[in-house]
């Protein structure tokens, strides 16, 4: 297991901001871990990592100090990563049920803000079309939609190979499941994108080489609802490291109410 979320837990530990792991009962004593932050009357904020990665990926997030004034935020690490017992999933809708279940054990179901960066974005997509009363707004930041321009790469190919699979670690694995089942999950998810009711903020950097920026052009043309797009010609892939701004600034500029 691939332990990288130790010294970010760490640090928030030892600014006062984080309590330490916590973890959710799931299906046949499995576990989801997450951790919490911020004001527990105020309304939630979602965090869904990409692939791979964990909880750990939204530090610059948790550690504003406004942002966490303002909302209750849970962040938690999806199926098949670090201390997270479930085992990785290849459907979008698996993986918002594990979502689902952790957010609800939580008592939360209504005034939900929910952030995926990547592939933590279809996921946020896949729950925004599954319970459309439940959120209050959803950001995507550079998220793997539109199942044309997700098709697996000629590396997703080379590591499903059993010889090659053996050499990778867990973490890469794992992701490679996630990656090469997403176009299927899309293409099933494309197909209900007319029911879902939250604003959507749509955040995607211009030199992007993971996430094409002609997912932007995808969603304008085949996404019936509402999203406004922030696009920066200059930023890579890794917005939630690079550039946390972007992400803090919708999530102020939004009054999140309460729970």
């Amino acid at each position: 297991m691939a332990i990288t979320d130790t010294p970010v837990l760490e640090e928030l530990q030892q600014q006062g901001i984080v309590d330490g792991r916590h973890f959710m009962p799931y299906r046949d004593s499995l576990q989801i871990q997450y951790v919490t932050a911020g004001n527990p009357g105020a309304s939630l904020l979602l965090l869904i990592h990409g692939s791979p990665g964990s909880w750990s990926d939204w530090q610059h997030i948790i550690a504003n100090d406004t942002v966490r004034q303002r909302y209750f935020i849970v962040a938690l690490t999806r199926p098949g990563y670090e201390f997270t017992t479930v085992p990785p999933q290849a459907s979008l809708e698996e993986q918002a049920a594990v979502v689902w279940h952790l957010v609800t054990q939580l008592g939360y179901d209504s005034a939900i803000t929910v952030v995926g960066h990547s592939y933590g974005g279809a996921v946020a997509m896949q729950l925004l079309a599954w319970y459309p009363a439940a959120f209050r707004q959803g950001i995507l930041v550079a998220p793997t939609l539109g199942a044309a321009l997700m098709a697996p790469r000629w590396y997703n190919k080379v590591a499903a190979w059993r010889p090659v699979n053996h050499w990778l670690s867990v973490d890469l694995r794992h992701s490679n499941i996630e990656m090469t089942g997403l176009p299927a999950s899309l293409r099933k998810l494309e197909n209900n994108w007319q029911v879902v009711q939250a604003p959507i903020t749509y955040i995607q950097g211009g030199r992007d080489i993971l996430v094409s920026p002609k997912t932007v052009d995808f969603m304008r043309s085949h996404y019936p609802g509402q999203v406004r797009y922030v696009v920066v010609k200059k930023m890579n892939h890794f917005v939630p490291w690079s550039d946390p701004q972007l992400i803090t600034k919708v999530l102020l500029e939004t009054d999140p109410g309460v729970k």
